[in-house]
């Protein structure tokens, strides 16, 4: 058959029955239709996914001009702490009739001041604390709070645990002692009261409880920094010589310990 006997598509298309022809016709209109619905579809979806990467791209965006503003506070944060290290030790080491470190050479009897604890050194939990304290006296704790305060204790006799049922220390002559409060220095010497209950008790020492440096009616501490896991009263005034009603050792009753100092306190020869 050469090329002239083959037909063109309108000859093959008359050759073709009438009936076979419409079904043909049909059934390549609906695909055609189906695959331009497909289409529709595929566009649609490429639309959605177009939609959905530029939401993430600018969400992407967002999260990371959060993270450096998170930095950067976190930056801000630790300027200021070390900021406030630097001034608390300087403010700790003057030597002068309105510095703290003249209220505590005046109200413990004292010029040498040794450093047994520092939670800025040493892991701030019950075990290394007591350790660094047991079986001392003339000791020396001063906390220092998020919130600028500055309050601690002194303790005359040895520290220890006397029996399981007995485990305050007794201690006449142990006092409390406020320097700064909320970043204002107010300077406070507080003896318990003649005749109160459990006068002679001081500070306790147990190894079953997770408090500890805890002094009688006045505060105590859990582990760890820069937690809520101090606590002190507004009314141990109930309970200690010259304290207004009202009064507490930190500006807020439940505080957070920023550094805790334990001193050995001798006077030179």
């Amino acid at each position: 058959m050469g090329d002239e006997d083959i037909p063109d598509y309108e000859t093959f298309k008359e050759r073709i029955p009438q009936e076979l022809r419409e079904r043909v016709e049909s059934t390549s209109l609906q695909k055609i239709k189906q695959i331009g619905t497909h289409i529709t579809k595929l566009k649609t979806q490429v639309d959605t996914l177009k939609k959905k990467e530029s939401t993430l791209l600018e969400q992407i965006g967002n999260v990371q001009d959060e993270l450096k503003t998170v930095q950067q506070q976190k930056k801000d944060l630790e300027d200021i702490r070390e900021q406030r290290r630097v001034q608390l030790k300087l403010l700790l080491t003057q030597n002068s009739e309105t510095s703290p470190l003249f209220a505590l050479n005046s109200w413990t009897s004292c010029d040498t001041f040794e450093k047994l604890f520092d939670s800025d050194e040493m892991p701030f939990n019950q075990r290394t604390f007591q350790s660094a304290i047991f079986g001392r006296q003339d000791v020396l704790g001063i906390i220092i709070t998020a919130s600028d305060d500055i309050f601690g204790s002194f303790h005359t006799q040895p520290i220890k645990i006397t029996s399981p049922d007995m485990n305050w220390t007794s201690d006449e002559n142990f006092f409390v002692f406020s320097l700064l409060r909320g970043g204002v220095p107010v300077y406070g010497f507080y003896k318990k009261r003649s005749g109160v209950y459990c006068k002679q008790r001081s500070i306790r020492m147990v190894y079953d409880d997770e408090t500890f440096y805890r002094v009688n009616n006045a505060f105590y501490l859990r582990p760890y920094l820069f937690e809520k896991k101090g606590k002190t009263w507004d009314d141990f005034c109930k309970d200690y010589d010259d304290v207004e009603k009202g009064t507490s050792l930190a500006d807020r009753l439940g505080f957070t310990p920023q550094r805790v100092l334990l001193y050995q306190c001798s006077q030179s020869k």
